[in-house]
């Protein structure tokens, strides 16, 4: 009889979370990250650096509303995301020690979720102290004084900006069990098949990570909704079926529990080459 009775599940996850946020720091990919994630903070910085005249007549409220929709969640969230959240078993698999894993006595999913979670909390801290950042300064310009209102309109486009690194995250770490190079298949599908389901008739724009990020962002008066202005930029005519923002954050919390589950049985059910080597 084994006396040892199994470590509970949540300990797994726990552990493979800690593992991949320590791990997190010493890769080289990190500096990289860091730099995109807080290149946005120069544009306030060196508005502020000029003359008080500058300062005053650019708002605040305007630039920070535009970058945050613009770049913050539109742009290096889906980045930053592609780049860890390929790689969470894209690397393991690469690196050959997919097969040394699969003999470990850890739960499949556990693992997989736990790696999940490290890297959607670790990223969300990184872009989160960005955007923050830039924020505070942003309160330095004309407009957007610090105060309940414009702490508001932090959270307001925090939460969207999280729930992108969140979605495209989980898909991109499906990519990384299914491709073998899933940061190509993950620029495909983020600049390639995202514009193409614009254009192209019928429901095809629900398979894209942006339209439910789209409707979670705040729409303010003087900017319109960022599918929107994708959409009048291709310059063909479409009937767009709005989904509502509790409906589209519904939908992309539910895909972030879920892809933890469908990586955990493709690793479990897909023939890795490694996998089967050590097998035999």
């Amino acid at each position: 009889m084994n006396n040892h009775a199994p470590a509970p599940y949540l300990h797994y996850v726990l552990t493979a979370a800690e593992h991949t946020l320590t791990m997190m720091p010493t890769k080289r990919l990190t500096y990289l990250a860091l730099f995109l994630a807080f290149s946005p903070v120069l544009i306030p910085i060196a508005l502020l650096l000029q003359s008080n005249i500058w300062a005053q007549d650019i708002s605040g409220h305007d630039l920070f509303v535009r970058l945050a929709q613009y770049v913050y969640i539109s742009a290096l969230s889906p980045l930053l995301a592609l780049l860890y959240g390929a790689m969470l078993i894209g690397e393991d698999v690469e690196t050959n020690t997919f097969s040394y894993l699969l003999t470990r006595p850890v739960p499949r999913s556990a693992w997989v979720l736990g790696k999940f979670t490290g890297f959607f909390l670790g990223g969300t801290a990184m872009m989160g102290a960005s955007l923050a950042m830039y924020f505070l300064l942003c309160t330095r310009l004309a407009d957007f004084p610090l105060g309940a209102s414009s702490i508001k309109t932090y959270l307001l486009y925090l939460a969207p900006m999280s729930l992108a690194i969140g979605g495209y995250g989980a898909l991109y770490m499906i990519f990384g069990a299914l491709f073998k190079h899933p940061i190509i298949w993950g620029l495909i599908y983020t600049y390639i098949w995202q514009r193409a389901a614009i254009i192209l008739p019928g429901y095809v724009d629900f398979t894209t990570i942006e339209k439910y990020v789209s409707a979670v962002t705040p729409v303010d008066a003087k900017m319109p909704n960022l599918f929107e202005v994708l959409v009048e930029r291709t310059g063909v005519s479409k009937f767009i079926i709005e989904i509502g923002p509790y409906t589209a954050a519904a939908t992309l919390i539910g895909f972030m529990i879920a892809a933890p589950l469908i990586t955990a049985y493709i690793t479990r059910h897909r023939e890795y080459t490694t996998a089967t080597a050590a097998s035999g």
